[in-house]
């Protein structure tokens, strides 16, 4: 995820880039004409109906790709807000203040990924991963700030 604005004040959101959006919209259309591909050469080719209808049930599996897993990674993002963050991700949407955050830690970047471990008051889960795909960066700095930080 880049950061999408490079202003000084609040809400600063991260997201994936065009780039990376232009991306997963190319390997969603190859993995429908993967399913595509795959399913009439199942069915042309299959000795068998069981086989024709194997082939045809392993098709499925790249359609499930693009049309469930790439939407879920599109709408992934990340806002700061002045008192409380928003995080968009793959399976939970959640807004939390700073005064539920317990403590954070902020592992070293790796793989040109940033992160931070949330520890939370009020939430259904108590500890919430947050990874994201660019650098941290002043914005970020600035909010974490009046956090209790731990290691």
């Amino acid at each position: 995820m880049t950061k999408r604005t490079a202003v000084r004040t609040y809400p600063h959101t991260y997201e994936f880039s065009v780039g990376f959006k232009a991306l997963l919209v190319v390997g969603a259309l190859a993995l429908i004409a993967l399913g595509i591909w795959g399913t009439a050469e199942s069915y042309l080719n299959g000795r068998t109906v069981m086989a024709q209808f194997a082939g045809c049930a392993f098709s499925i599996i790249p359609f499930i790709g693009a049309l469930i897993v790439v939407p879920a990674l599109w709408r992934c993002k990340l806002v700061l807000y002045k008192q409380h963050l928003e995080y968009h991700g793959l399976l939970i949407d959640r807004t939390i203040r700073k005064q539920e955050i317990q403590n954070a830690l902020r592992p070293e970047p790796r793989f040109g990924m940033f992160s931070v471990i949330l520890r939370v008051y009020g939430q259904p889960f108590n500890k919430l991963h947050i990874a994201v795909l660019g650098r941290a960066d002043d914005a970020l700095n600035r909010w974490m700030k009046n956090v209790p930080t731990q290691g």
